[in-house]
């Protein structure tokens, strides 16, 4: 669990990190954005993780 609390904070930073050095977005738009991105963090977050699940069962099944 406290794995995954890293890792999603680390994404964040990341994904906060592309959008502020992303050129042309000022910072008002970038506020207006704020929530959908969020929204598109959860999503992809949940995504690495089905991802990740499916390769351990793939890895598993192998053995």
């Amino acid at each position: 669990m406290s794995a995954d609390r890293v890792g999603l904070s680390t994404m964040k930073q990341w994904v906060i990190r592309r959008i502020q050095s992303h050129q042309g977005l000022s910072l008002s738009s970038y506020r207006m954005i704020g929530d959908a991105r969020l929204a598109a963090l959860l999503r992809v977050s949940l995504r690495i993780k089905a991802w990740r699940l499916q390769v351990l069962h793939r890895i598993n099944n192998m053995g």
